[in-house]
């Protein structure tokens, strides 16, 4: 009995490590409130959606490095070496949304379909 409650709590531990490395499950995108609605960006789904590959989305990280920096730290307005905030997530998102609706599946591109109030 003591060695089933010690395999329960290893595999929780893990479980719990496991979930803590995916990051939060939503994460609010509000860097432009003033202007839009925030963005409730499901990031457990896209998650799955590209099958735990991090750096489809975090494109400065290698595969298996935890996401350190927020993407606006690079994405500042007056970046030179880096698109807009703004642009960089149009461009990674729609961009993607555009060929998941290419093949079929619906993803949101208007505006309001992910900047809902």
């Amino acid at each position: 009995m003591k060695q089933v409650a010690i395999a329960l709590i290893a595999i929780f531990g893990l479980v719990a490590v496991a979930m803590a490395a995916q990051g939060p499950e939503v994460i609010s995108i509000d860097k432009v409130k003033k202007a839009m609605a925030p963005i409730e960006f499901q990031h457990h789904k896209h998650q799955e959606r590209v099958e735990g590959k991090c750096t489809t989305c975090h494109h400065t990280e290698k595969e298996g490095e935890t996401a350190l920096k927020a993407c606006s730290e690079c994405h500042a307005a007056a970046a030179a070496e880096a698109p807009s905030y703004k642009d960089a997530m149009h461009k990674r998102c729609q961009g993607c949304h555009k060929e998941q609706n290419a093949s079929g599946k619906s993803a949101p591109v208007k505006c309001n379909e992910c900047h809902k109030k």
